[in-house]
């Protein structure tokens, strides 16, 4: 007699599309993703009054070679800014980050230099930090707008037990006949923006992965080894 090999039931297309509908709502990856997303607007602000200010001053003074030094130490405050979103895009949003070489395998403070000014690393991601403010802007807008209104009407049924009326424009609405409607609204609309985010996360996730390296991927899921002075090579990766 032959055996037959088993094979796994087909899944039901309609029941993983409404599976993973829902299933945002509970899904860690998500808030680490709006969290993210909310991070991103004062840390672009942040970056963007660095940049510009260190820039223009910089080589505003150039002519009296105070501007040399002053860009010099821009450019380094830019490598470890950079280190600093490879931190937060593995951490927060999984991305598989590739690493920055050769300064990660330069010996030496003036070879360490040489490499970091040589690397297409901190000119990608010194266009990273100047991007991240208005991206930034743009993507933190849309979550407070979609995210306080998909919150307020879930919490509606609250207008209702403390007798207040619910205001929209010019219409009134009875808390009595429409707070369940509108809790129902509010609910869906909560996870169409939760998607909404997730989306607008796999956007910075795929810039990070562009602009934010070179060389080898470094996955999110590997075994981190530990080196005998108790330094992580994921810390190394990701501050080098």
């Amino acid at each position: 007699m032959f055996e037959t090999a088993s094979t796994a039931p087909a899944r039901n297309p309609v029941l993983g599309f409404l599976a993973s509908f829902f299933g945002v709502l509970v899904s860690g990856r998500a808030y680490l993703n709006v969290l993210y997303l909310w991070l991103a607007f004062p840390l672009g602000l942040t970056y963007f009054v660095l940049l510009v200010t260190g820039f223009s001053v910089g080589i505003g003074l150039m002519i009296v070679w105070i501007g040399l030094g002053i860009l010099f130490v821009l450019m380094l405050a830019i490598w470890a800014l950079e280190g600093l979103e490879r931190v937060l895009a593995i951490g927060l949003l999984g991305a598989e980050l590739p690493l920055r070489l050769p300064a990660s395998d330069a010996v030496g403070v003036k070879n360490w230099l040489k490499a970091v000014f040589k690397s297409s690393a901190l000119w990608k991601g010194t266009a990273f930090l100047f991007i991240k403010f208005p991206l930034g802007m743009v993507c933190w807008i849309v979550s407070v707008v979609t995210l306080s209104v998909s919150i307020a009407l879930t919490l509606s049924p609250f207008a209702h037990w403390f007798g207040s009326e619910i205001v929209i424009e010019d219409w009134i609405f009875d808390p009595a006949a429409s707070w369940p409607v509108l809790a129902i609204v509010g609910f869906f609309m909560l996870l169409v923006t939760l998607h909404l985010h997730n989306a607008m996360a796999w956007v910075w996730k795929k810039l990070a992965e562009v602009m934010l390296g070179e060389g080898t991927v470094r996955r999110p899921d590997e075994a981190t080894p530990v080196f005998p002075s108790g330094e992580t090579a994921g810390t190394s990766m990701a501050l080098a």
